[in-house]
């Protein structure tokens, strides 16, 4: 999600998208949770075939026929924009019921309005709704608590409408202070490497030259490596 942005615009594959109950959303590229995820859609939407349901995917997806294939059901309309998004629409977030998603899309999400499921990249399995029962966005920390299987999260927020207070944590407007918060405590395995190669060519002009060059990737990791953190993740 590094340089992306979020705005409103119009975006028919998901503007035009037919009249349903709900709308849900799946963010970001298809990483190891999304067998379970779309096992999991499956398996609530077909306990519930008397609501219409779209189903919206959006993000770097090479094979749909894996979707598909999988949610052949009546009550389903499943659309999809199978490619990354540098100017994400807003709406995508405001106008879903529930967004799934993990790391820095599901932070890209919950910071935009949207209720987000955020996904564990490792367990395969729901950390729960970021901002509000978690701060973990892609892998368990064990800070916070989820027994909670992903139908459960869908029934929880669709149907029962339980509202669940934001965890109150300042969060600093510096996009930069925020991601060395996270590189000066050196035990955390997410870093957050949006917009970060101003401030690197800060510090050394060699980081400026091999960015220049087209070796900015490589700059980045050994920058947050050599402070502590484990996995830089997109």
């Amino acid at each position: 999600t590094a340089g992306v942005e979020v705005k409103v615009y119009d975006f028919p594959v998901f503007d035009d998208l037919p009249k349903a109950d709900y709308t849900i959303t799946s963010f970001g590229r298809r990483k190891a949770y999304f067998p379970y995820m779309l096992e999991e859609l499956k398996h609530f939407i077909t306990q519930h075939q008397d609501k219409k349901f779209n189903l919206f995917f959006i993000g770097e997806i090479r094979n749909e026929a894996e979707i598909r294939d999988n949610l052949t059901i009546n009550n389903v309309n499943i659309a999809i924009y199978p490619k990354e998004v540098i100017v994400v629409p807003r709406q995508v977030f405001t106008n879903s019921n529930l967004v799934i998603a993990s790391a820095g899309c599901a932070w890209l999400s919950a910071r935009n309005g949207g209720k987000t499921i955020s996904m564990d990249v490792n367990r395969k399995a729901p950390l729960g709704l970021l901002l509000y029962t978690t701060l973990d966005s892609n892998t368990y920390s064990g800070k916070y608590e989820n027994n909670k299987s992903l139908s459960d999260w869908l029934k929880t927020i669709l149907f029962d409408k339980v509202n669940y207070e934001m965890i109150d944590v300042p969060i600093p407007s510096n996009t930069f202070d925020y991601q060395m918060q996270f590189v000066n405590q050196c035990d955390n395995y997410y870093i957050d490497s949006t917009k970060v190669s101003e401030e690197m060519t800060r510090h050394d002009d060699v980081y400026a030259f091999l960015i220049k060059i087209g070796l900015f990737r490589v700059v980045e990791y050994f920058y947050f490596k050599r402070r502590g953190v484990k996995t830089i993740i997109r």
